[in-house]
């Protein structure tokens, strides 16, 4: 329970999530008020403020049930199970973890009347009766085989939910899903499609003139109305690294230096604010402070800034250190390719145990905290092409598939746990880890020749392409990583000395591109000299390679022509 208590609502006797305190809850027979809150949420500082210290509330919660706070950032297999469709979430549970009912803020008078209900209602039925009907989580999944369709079908559900007026997709709250601009920039980078283009413009420029701290730098949250205007002044770690990657992938793709400018200040903001000069990590996030955004820089500089939440969790920093990485390449600034470098190894040194912490506040190692750091000893490969990352990346593969492979074939967000109580028990199965887990174990089977990552890779995305239009908009996360699935283009750059091989991929910018796989072989090795003639590029699709390539247009040519068939999706 990292996040700040405010007022009075300190004084509820409020008990971790734990085997400990669902035994009390049975032996006391008593309901659970469970409380998910997180240190940047504002209506969460509300709800402490106002609902959680009024006295009256606050005894009836200490006399008639066991109060469980959870922050939002520390379990998020809590918060994905439990939440209420916003923060604050309250849930009033049984003692076996399941849901009565609940809801987001409510004011002290409101809440004082639901709670006068549940404890009537509790006198007088079986607790077992209470229980809301959840939908199972259990039922089996469809295979089906994954093809150019899928990446067609996914464009088609973002033209449906695209705004015309406004750009982003659906009308309010707007959120920037940056897993959906992603594929369209990548969509337009293969393409060169008109419609492509209009999508991301007017969706960056919505992002930019709305959400955007013009003063200084980084991106709030989300905004409430459709058009980016009212935002909510949270400022996240994670929402701020995909929007670097966002503008900064853009102003590659245009070459238009507005968006260079806002990923600029986007990456100053981190470095400014949410970096921890001790460790070179990143803090998680910053809170809403509406008053303090509405003022003009120098009445700015008379007032405190905003609350930074110092916690720091590996997820979010493996998702940073690859958008420094990608902006610094798109880019061409090494200081924030040195940045991606000094965050990977802090977290490999601090955080890679036998699986990658949460936090050094949470012994648990969630999905995304593994996904994420091998995504980023991947990208950090191919860039350059140190063997060190490969091998972290290996040993993360082997913790993935050990630990979270479901029985239906994808990826859970949580291991098995003591604590695992009621919702906890079903597993919960993330559409954006899974997708880019596919992704990168079927680099990791290229990359070793290892099978096992590619059958998990493959089983993966036939359950995936079976079940992808249940996720609407966020199914984009699996035709952008589906991409490299279907279309592959290896590129094994064989010579004795890898800095000639390292000046390739930089001159050639293959590290752009979203069919690109490059990989280093060492000619010094006779087992490699058997298998290549000379040093050279080679170049291969499927199980065919090319003649060796030596002069930079030979190689454009290949890849050109390449590229174009595989664009017959």
């Amino acid at each position: 329970m990292n996040e700040r208590i405010r007022g009075n609502a300190w004084k509820i006797n409020w008990q971790s999530w734990s085997k400990d305190t669902f035994e009390k809850a049975k032996n006391e027979n008593k309901l659970i008020l469970l409380s998910l809150s997180g240190v940047w949420c504002h209506w969460c500082h509300v709800m402490d403020e106002t609902t959680y210290s009024d006295e009256e509330v606050i005894k009836t919660l200490n006399e008639n049930f066991i109060p469980i706070r959870v922050d939002v950032d520390e379990r998020p297999d809590i918060s994905e199970r439990y939440n209420f469709g916003g923060f604050p979430t309250f849930a009033f549970l049984t003692p076996e973890g399941e849901v009565i009912t609940g809801g987001t803020y409510v004011p002290p008078e409101q809440f004082k009347e639901i709670l006068k209900e549940i404890i009537e209602i509790q006198k007088k039925a079986n607790l077992k009766e209470l229980v809301a009907q959840t939908v199972s989580r259990k039922a089996e999944l469809r295979k089906a085989n994954p093809n150019e369709k899928i990446i067609w079908d996914t464009v088609d559900i973002l033209i449906s939910y695209f705004d015309e007026n406004y750009g982003g997709f659906g009308i309010e709250p707007k959120f920037p899903v940056s897993d959906a601009i992603l594929f369209l920039e990548n969509m337009y980078a293969l393409t060169k499609k008109t419609g492509f283009s209009v999508m991301v413009k007017k969706t960056l420029e919505g992002i930019s003139n709305g959400i955007y701290d013009q003063i200084e730098g980084g991106f709030f949250r989300y905004s409430v109305s459709r058009d980016w205007k009212t935002p909510h002044y949270e400022k996240m770690l994670e929402t701020n690294s995909n929007l670097l990657h966002c503008f900064s992938y853009w102003f590659y793709l245009t070459k238009d230096e507005k968006y260079a400018d806002i990923a600029l200040k986007t990456a100053s903001y981190l470095i400014n604010k949410l970096r921890d000069p001790d460790t070179g990590l990143f803090y998680s996030s910053q809170d809403a402070d509406e008053e303090y955004y509405m003022l003009g820089i120098d009445e700015r500089k008379k007032r405190p800034q905003p609350y930074i939440d110092k916690n720091i969790y590996s997820c979010k920093n493996a998702q940073c250190a690859i958008a420094f990485l990608k902006a610094g390449i798109y880019m061409e600034n090494e200081q924030y390719v040195n940045i991606s470098k000094e965050v990977f190894d802090k977290l490999v040194s601090d955080y890679l145990r036998e699986d990658v912490k949460h936090s050094k506040h949470v012994v648990y190692s969630y999905l995304d905290d593994n996904v994420y750091l091998l995504d980023l000893s991947l990208q950090l490969y191919s860039y350059s092409l140190e063997q060190r990352y490969l091998e972290v990346a290996k040993k993360l593969g082997e913790v993935i598939i050990r630990d979270f492979i479901d029985v239906n074939g994808l990826l859970k967000d949580n291991k098995p746990s003591e604590d695992n109580f009621g919702l906890l028990k079903d597993p919960y199965h993330p559409i954006s880890e899974n997708s880019l887990a596919m992704k990168d174990l079927y680099i990791l089977s290229l990359l070793t020749g290892n099978n096992e990552y590619d059958k998990v890779a493959k089983d993966i995305a036939s359950i995936l392409a079976a079940n992808y239009m249940n996720y609407t908009i966020f199914a984009s996360s699996f035709a952008n990583n589906l991409l490299m699935l279907l279309n592959p283009i290896e590129i094994r750059l064989v010579y004795r000395d890898i800095e000639s091989a390292r000046i390739v991929i930089q001159t050639k910018k293959l590290t752009r591109h979203p069919l690109f796989l490059v990989e280093f072989l060492d000619y010094n090795l006779d087992e490699i000299k058997k298998q290549y003639p000379k040093e050279a590029i080679y170049v291969c699709k499927g199980q065919m390679c090319y003649p060796p390539v030596s002069s930079d247009d030979e190689l454009d040519k290949l890849l050109e022509k390449l590229v174009r068939e595989a664009l017959k999706f």
